[in-house]
């Protein structure tokens, strides 16, 4: 059984979006180590042990980006890339529906509810929904019978929406 490490795509839509950089970005690191990056910054970012300083790990995440090339992805860009590249895990069989939606829900809200993010997150509530009830509020047409159905298909048309605008 191999070990699933964070993905660069993440820990850029993370870093877009301010949040916290700790463990998860250790784990980053290990995981670049795993898929044979090398780099001072790299191997520094991967040694760390808690107690972890959140400074330290970000400005070492930020050294890592920049030694790896991929520091020029912000803002919505890196937040977009991330979507995406759930929403192919998704569309490939990797992952529940309600995980994926509950991500980019939260993406959504600490996006500024993001409008290329917003039926994501429509459709997040539409989907607990109808986990509880028949009936729900959040997607005309929604129900018990098609609601993964249509979150596939949204998932689609956002990925091919995006294939020439976001980086692999």
């Amino acid at each position: 059984m191999s070990a699933t490490y964070p993905t660069t795509a993440r820990i850029l839509a993370e870093r877009a979006l301010e949040m916290a950089c700790g463990q998860l970005c250790v784990d980053w690191a290990v995981g670049l180590l795993v898929e044979g990056h090398s780099g001072h910054y790299v191997q520094m970012l991967a040694s760390l042990d808690p107690p972890l300083n959140p400074f330290e790990v970000a400005d070492l995440r930020d050294r890592t980006l920049r030694e790896m090339g991929a520091s020029a992805l912000v803002g919505p860009q890196a937040i977009l890339t991330y979507a995406r590249e759930l929403l192919i895990g998704l569309l490939q069989g990797q992952g529940e529906i309600v995980d994926v939606l509950a991500t980019l829900k939260d993406l959504c809200i600490r996006h500024d509810y993001d409008r290329d993010l917003f039926d994501f997150y429509r459709l997040f509530f539409a989907y607990r929904d109808l986990q509880t009830t028949a009936n729900q509020w959040y997607w005309p047409g929604a129900s018990r019978d098609n609601i993964e159905s249509i979150v596939l298909q949204r998932a689609a048309q956002f990925v091919e929406s995006r294939l020439g605008e976001l980086p692999a």
